[in-house]
Order: C-alpha cells, then sequence, then structure tokens
C-alpha cells in the first residue's frame, strides 16, 4: 500500500522488525527525524516484536522479509509471520 505524505503524518505508533541493528537504528532514526509526532520503536527479532505487538498497539509496523529463521522467498512463511502480527 502506498501512502501520501498526508495520511503518512497521521500515523503515531511505529514498530520496525530488522534484526541487524545497524539498520534498525538507521530506520528509527529517519522516521524519528520526519515524523517526529510518532513514538517509533524497535524489535531485534520476531519474538521481541510479538511481545511489543502484545502490549501495544501500532499504527504500522515494518518487517525485514529476511528474518532468522523465515525464508523471504517462500510466500507460505511469509504469510504466516503476516498473520501473527
Amino acid at each position: 500500500m502506498v501512502y501520501i505524505m498526508s495520511e503518512i503524518k497521521k500515523v503515531k505508533h511505529i514498530l520496525i522488525i530488522e534484526d541487524h541493528t545497524l539498520m534498525r537504528l538507521a530506520l528509527l532514526e529517519i522516521i524519528k527525524d520526519k515524523l517526529t509526532e510518532a513514538l517509533a520503536q524497535g524489535a531485534g527479532t520476531l519474538e521481541a516484536a510479538l511481545s511489543l505487538i502484545d502490549a501495544q498497539r501500532f499504527d504500522i509496523i515494518f518487517i525485514d522479509p529476511g528474518l532468522p529463521g523465515i525464508n523471504p522467498t517462500n510466500i507460505g512463511e511469509r504469510k504466516e509471520i503476516i498473520k501473527k502480527i
């Protein structure tokens, strides 16, 4: 789904799921810089992300399709992850 900037500015709570620390931190920094009203959080594992998702509501979630243990080319696995989150 493509968001236009006016819609993106309405997003208040963002989750980044990325196992590479530097990439996760860079993405969080970009989001915090561009969306100053939003709260952006990061998780390094799917398990950590699921704990955050259970505890709070997110407006948008970005997930690395290449997380450890997930085959990014297997559509079935990707659909299962989406169902979990």
